[in-house]
């Protein structure tokens, strides 16, 4: 054989031996320096599995090597070598280009769908010189590929990273359409895998965990014991955040946390501690003998702000909680402490009022609620010293302007020069606050 392979080498073109013809002779020579897959076979076999490495990657999956003429036999032979020479790390290139040329890969999917007449013709092949490179196959493709225990590449995987919908149907009881939506809208799998078949295994037990304890809003309003309407307005306030909602371009209902909202409760009930519940009311009753509202009178119960709290066992959730009407009206009532109105801190800020809205609103500048009496109607306060943080941590443009006698150009130079960027989103406040110690510090250096 050595002496038919030199001489075909000489009768051919001037082309100069490639890396796979100079391979086989060394193999001639009983040398085996060519990687760990290629040594671990015999010449004719390792030869073999080269030229059908790169028939394939070449011209195609599905190309018979009859097909081909010399020439693309050549370079075949020494594109697959070029692979399997690099050993595992080689074999694992080859593997991902053909895993780049699938649109979509299902989960059940077999060898002979990823990678064509190489995986028939290997698979039909049972010499034990292969088992080494049919392994390292196998599980290559279970640890990239979206493969389920339903797949089979050189065998069935005993674990898989992703569940088929026959798996997330047995094991969770849950449409496995409905875990994907869900799942997408929560962020935890990619919209691109909306449609398939699997899901990773950990996002499907989160996802599956979520599901199990989400609630509706009407369930969750029945959970602590108020009507939907009194349930909107609670979350309207914040005091309940949805544990599952649209996102990622996925339209859902929203669902609250069963567990977090009897949580909620417990907390509450555990702060009752009035044996006695005379002279008390309900929350409902005292939101109509105050004119508070019942998100209000359920923050201050949350803040801890009130102390006389009895419990009515034979009423479900918030409907049981029994307060002092005129412990809400105090704790409510303004405060003899300087505090600033809306329109004082507009003016100090030099800003308007739709910023002032959008700074209270978004919470950048803290503020909190009082009642006036006689009709309790509610105020929005800024406390001096929350005032005074704000005004020393930040500085509008105008008021820059105004405060450092500023020329309005040098100050857009300095802003622009330092690349200093708003301190809040100026498409939500629509007026440009900035770090006053950066802007002053990049004002001295234009000066």
């Amino acid at each position: 054989m050595y002496d038919d392979l030199e001489d075909a080498m000489a009768i051919t073109s001037s082309r100069s031996p490639s890396g796979f013809e100079l391979f086989l002779l060394r193999r001639l020579r009983a040398v085996r320096d060519n990687g760990p897959l290629l040594d671990a076979m015999p010449l004719e076999l390792a030869a073999f599995v080269c030229e059908l490495a790169g028939v394939s990657d070449l011209f195609g999956a599905k190309t018979a090597e009859r097909s081909l003429d010399e020439d693309q036999l050549w370079a075949a032979g020494q594109r697959g070598y070029e692979y399997l020479s690099a050993g595992v790390p080689g074999l694992h290139s080859y593997l991902d280009v053909m895993h780049s040329r699938l649109s979509a890969v299902r989960c059940d999917v077999g060898g002979q769908k990823i990678y064509g007449r190489f995986y028939t013709i290997l698979k039909d092949h049972e010499n034990p010189a292969l088992l080494g490179l049919k392994r390292e196959i196998h599980d290559y493709a279970v640890r990239v590929l979206p493969l389920s225990g339903d797949s089979e590449v050189f065998g069935r995987p005993s674990s898989t990273r992703y569940l088929s919908e026959k798996q997330l149907r047995d094991q969770f009881a849950i449409r496995p359409g409905h875990m994907r939506k869900m799942a997408v809208a929560a962020g935890l799998l990619d919209p691109s895998e909306i449609a398939a078949g699997a899901m990773p295994r950990e996002v499907a037990s989160s996802i599956a965990a979520s599901l199990s304890d989400a609630v509706l809003p009407a369930q969750a309003a029945e959970l602590i014991g108020v009507n939907y309407t009194v349930f909107k307005s609670l979350r309207r306030a914040g005091l309940f955040s949805p544990l599952l909602s649209s996102g990622n371009g996925v339209a859902a209902r929203e669902r609250f946390s069963r567990a977090a909202l009897l949580a909620f409760v417990d907390e509450i009930e555990r702060t009752a501690e009035r044996l006695s519940i005379d002279g008390l009311d309900s929350i409902i009753v005292a939101c109509k003998k105050t004119s508070v509202k019942f998100s209000e009178i359920v923050a201050l119960l949350q803040q801890k702000r009130l102390k006389v709290i009895g419990w009515n066992p034979g009423q479900p959730g918030l409907a049981a909680v029994m307060i002092d009407p005129a412990e809400v009206e105090e704790a409510l009532a303004p405060c003899d402490n300087g505090s600033l109105q809306v329109e004082e801190m507009k003016a100090k800020l030099v800003t308007s009022n739709e910023a002032i809205s959008v700074l209270l609103r978004g919470g950048y500048l803290r503020s909190t609620v009082e009642r006036l009496p006689p009709r309790f109607q509610p105020r929005r306060v800024i406390s001096r010293d929350d005032a005074e943080i704000f005004t020393l941590t930040y500085v509008s443009f105008l008021g820059a302007e105004r405060e450092y006698g500023v020329r309005r150009k040098d100050l857009r130079m300095a802003i622009q020069r330092y690349g200093l960027e708003p301190a809040f989103p100026v498409d939500e406040v629509r007026v440009s606050f900035y770090v006053r110690e950066k802007l002053e510090a990049a004002l001295k250096l234009v000066r």
